[in-house]
């Protein structure tokens, strides 16, 4: 490393430090955590501030009123002090810096911005993108501070030979930002947990965590494009203090999808209690407050999903607080019990709870309690039930759903009650869709939820997948729909591996324990529609079940994530086997929970099979998904702003 750029990351490093110190005196000492729906508090204590940090720089090309001096910084709270000027990543001058479409005074006035790269929570490198402005002196003069040595430092790829940036250099702008930083990210090796990736955050990516949060936004993108980073980012934004959020909840599709944002909540967000997580499932659970564990049983009729059996709950509880027959200091509980039994009789004395023949029998084919309380099928009945009894214990301002091509009518009618301000967030692919019970499309959804002003967004860039794993998968797409620009061009070809029924399972561990060799520091997964069968064979071939997670088998300190199909959403690996796709269920001819399995892939996959293949997958129809041929990327160390 030459003594000018070590002078230079050694002069950021002092400056983060000392920004660090300088939040860790601002922060309050008691936090609320909040779980799912529910809320508990923790005695008070200190927040380290160890994952807090600068995330960029920004020089103008002339003074300003705002502030003293030319250059400012961008990073996780607001702090000015001793010639030190912080401002958070969530107020309106972030633009400057993220260049997304809104605009703010200063956006034109930027001469320079500087990207901070991160490895092991320390600056290890920055990248230099010139702004719209010609400034009239050296950008980031530097500062009067005593620094540390420099860290031992390896280069990321591409970086030229560092040299003085003259005075008065206007080079266009490049796509994406921080190209470089971005690109070894994407290529870097997956975590178990999503980290937060400000530093490399795209401008259309910063539109949509930034965007209205009084209108209801909708996300529509295929696998790879960066949703689940716009849904975690936004909620940690809506959250942020700069924009009076108290209470924000992220809703994922399985606990898995809740344990793999954590991360960038912990990263970004404030006050942990501000912003909570929680599976609908898990959620749907909370609300109707019967402690029973239930099965997976799916819906088997159009009416198990209407928003209209909402209606019918509310109905009822109220004739039967009209006839008596619910008693105010009575459990919870028996309320629900009440209001259930009611609805299956259809009736409430002489009161009928519908005219509806249809709606009649249907109700009164309803299983009996100790079967409905147990049934997945019927859990969003039994919330519907709670909640026509009595509010929802916690509601939010703003909530933000994933995976939201997959919820039922009924379902949202439930998740309406939590929210009553009505802000609303909705990220999905309706390609992905598991079943025809929810909603066939996003004007459906928003039609279900009532809120006028929504606002449609597409996603078109793809960052996690291969553009060989995508093209593969788009296979399964009609031609219209594979639209995806895959920014890492090339990569390995997926492999179709053949054998016979019974060494299915043998093939896939050997396959699994390939791949950990491969991807050394990354992550592997198994998807298969029966996961005990792998699992055996993993165990024989020497790997054992982690204690704390029953889906993860770890051999000489190397895990393996088994999952089935509905496990897997939402989640990402550097490596994936998927088992006999021909047995994934498809949904009116479609297949949408298999091409869900084979984009979790991020740099390799490989498919096991005995019986034939989908017809799809038999032959290489003409590619349609597209990609960026100039990107290219290299394997590299991992550094933490890592784009998933």
């Amino acid at each position: 490393m030459t003594s000018g750029l070590a002078r230079i990351i050694a002069d950021e490093q002092a400056t983060d430090d000392r920004y660090r110190k300088a939040l860790e005196r601002s922060r309050e000492d008691r936090v609320t955590v909040r779980h799912g729906p529910g809320t508990r508090h923790t005695p008070p204590r200190t927040v380290a501030p160890a994952e807090k940090g600068l995330v960029g720089r920004v020089a103008l090309a002339e003074p300003t009123d705002l502030f003293d001096g030319l250059d400012f910084y961008i990073g996780s709270g607001h702090v000015d002090e001793d010639q030190l000027v912080v401002f958070s990543w969530a107020a309106p001058i972030a633009s400057t810096f993220f260049r997304g479409r809104a605009r703010h005074e200063l956006c034109d006035q930027v001469a320079v911005t500087r990207t901070l790269v991160r490895r092991r929570g320390r600056i290890d490198d920055y990248i230099d993108d010139d702004g719209p402005a010609r400034g009239t002196e050296p950008p980031f003069a530097t500062r009067a501070l005593t620094v540390p040595k420099a860290p031992a430092r390896r280069r990321l790829p591409g970086r030229s030979a560092p040299r003085e940036r003259p005075a008065a250099v206007a080079e266009p702008v490049p796509k994406p930002r921080a190209e470089r930083a971005m690109l070894a990210a994407i290529a870097a090796p997956r975590r178990e947990r999503l980290s937060s990736v400000l530093a490399t955050l795209q401008p259309e990516q910063y539109d949509l965590v930034t965007a209205d949060p009084d209108a209801t936004l909708v996300v529509q993108g295929p696998p790879g494009t960066g949703k689940t980073i716009i849904a975690a980012h936004r909620a940690a934004f809506l959250a942020h203090r700069e924009q009076g959020r108290e209470r924000v909840l992220v809703v994922g599709p399985t606990e898995h999808y809740r344990h793999h944002i954590q991360g960038v909540l912990t990263d970004l967000v404030e006050n942990p209690g501000s912003v909570g997580t929680a599976s609908l499932t898990e959620i749907l659970t909370d609300l109707r407050r019967l402690p029973d564990a239930i099965d997976d049983s799916p819906p088997t009729q159009d009416r198990d999903v209407e928003a209209h059996l909402a209606e019918l709950a509310e109905y009822t509880a109220n004739l039967l607080r009209t006839t008596g027959g619910l008693r105010p200091r009575s459990a919870h509980a028996d309320q629900i019990v009440a209001v259930y039994e009611a609805l299956r009789v259809a009736d409430v004395g002489r009161y009928r709870v519908t005219r509806d023949v249809a709606w009649r029998r249907y109700l009164r084919a309803l299983p009996d309690l100790r079967v409905a309380r147990r049934s997945r099928r019927h859990l969003p009945l039994l919330a519907a039930c709670s909640l026509a009894v009595a509010s929802p214990s916690t509601t939010y301002d703003h909530v933000v759903v994933d995976e939201a091509q997959d919820l039922t009518p009924l379902e949202w009618a439930v998740l309406r009650q939590v929210n009553p301000a009505g802000g609303w967030t909705l990220l999905g692919d309706m390609s992905q869709r598991r079943f025809d019970w929810s909603c066939p499309s996003w004007p459906d959804v928003v039609e279900e939820l009532g809120t006028p002003g929504s606002r449609t967004e597409e996603l078109r860039r793809g960052y996690r997948t291969s553009a060989e794993i995508m093209r593969y998968a788009d296979r399964l797409l009609p031609r219209l729909k594979r639209t995806v620009d895959s920014l890492q061009a090339g990569g390995t070809p997926p492999r179709q591996v053949k054998v016979r029924p019974t060494e299915v399972s043998a093939r896939v561990a050997e396959e699994a324990t390939e791949l950990l060799g491969r991807h050394p520091g990354g992550t592997v997964a198994v998807i298969a529609l029966i996961p005990a069968e792998v699992m055996r064979a993993l165990r024989r071939a020497g790997f054992t079940v982690d204690p704390h997670d029953v889906s993860k088998l770890v051999r000489q300190g190397r895990a393996v994530r088994v999952l089935n199909p509905e496990q897997a959403r939402g989640l990402e690996f550097d490596a994936v086997v998927v088992v006999e796709p021909s047995a994934f269920p498809t949904r009116a001819g479609q297949h949408g929970l298999l091409y869900t399995s084979l984009t979790r892939a991020n740099r390799e996959l490989v498919v096991v099979h005995s019986e034939p293949l989908p017809r799809e997958l038999r032959a290489r129809p003409p590619a349609r998904t597209r990609s960026i041929p100039a990107q290219r990327l290299p394997d590299v160390r991992p550094i933490v702003c890592a784009q998933e």
